[in-house]
């Protein structure tokens, strides 16, 4: 339970970090995490697809990294 709350806490700040213009520190594994779970960065950018147009924002690939992780840790 506190895992899925850290979660969707995680995707309540990067929402409100791209609607206000701040920019996330460029992710050094981004590529790494893309190459190694690329099953999961499909599904994941397919859900973000749903994100992004709810808020009219972009979800960068470091982004997408990042979530990766975090729900890998889950």
């Amino acid at each position: 339970m506190n895992q899925q709350i850290g979660l969707f806490t995680h995707l309540e700040c990067l929402v409100e970090r791209i609607l206000s213009g701040e920019k996330l520190e460029n992710y050094s594994d981004t590529n790494q995490v893309v190459r190694n779970y690329g099953e999961d960065y499909k599904f994941i950018s397919k859900c973000a697809h749903k994100l992004e147009r709810t808020f009219n924002i972009i979800i960068n690939d470091n982004e997408i990294a990042i979530l990766i992780k975090t729900v890998k840790m889950l």
